[in-house]
């Protein structure tokens, strides 16, 4: 994580994080600019999302869990069950009109920190 956290001071920082299961994200969140989840999406799909020529869209199919402690408390037989996930089954993250335009996320849970609005993980 020290070597992520050096290299997204001094460059800006998509991390892709391949989910085949809910994730822990919070400590690589507030280290990069722009967070993707990944659900077996061929590479250059993924490079064409991050380069503008394709929109993201998709929805979470769980909850991504806040911490640890949220995944030890959760039932394991009762769906969404985690306590404050860091983000809700449904997110999702599409663009308004076109790749350029700023980002607009859906649910309660979206989040854009620092002067800039920054893409946020969507599915």
């Amino acid at each position: 994580m020290d070597k992520v956290r050096a290299f997204a001071k001094a460059t800006p920082t998509v991390a892709c994080v391949y989910l085949e299961r809910p994730a822990i994200l919070t400590p690589i969140d507030a280290e990069v600019t722009a967070l993707l989840g990944d659900f077996g999406s061929h590479p250059d799909a993924l490079l064409d999302l991050v380069f503008g020529r394709t929109k993201p869209e998709g929805k979470l199919p769980f909850d991504l869990p806040s911490s640890s402690r949220a995944v030890e408390t959760a039932r394991e037989d009762v769906p969404f069950d985690a306590r404050n996930p860091f983000y809700r089954f449904g997110h999702g993250l599409t663009f308004q009109c076109c790749p350029q335009a700023d980002a607009v996320t859906s649910g309660p849970t979206s989040r854009t920190r620092g002067p800039q609005a920054r893409h946020r993980m969507g599915a």
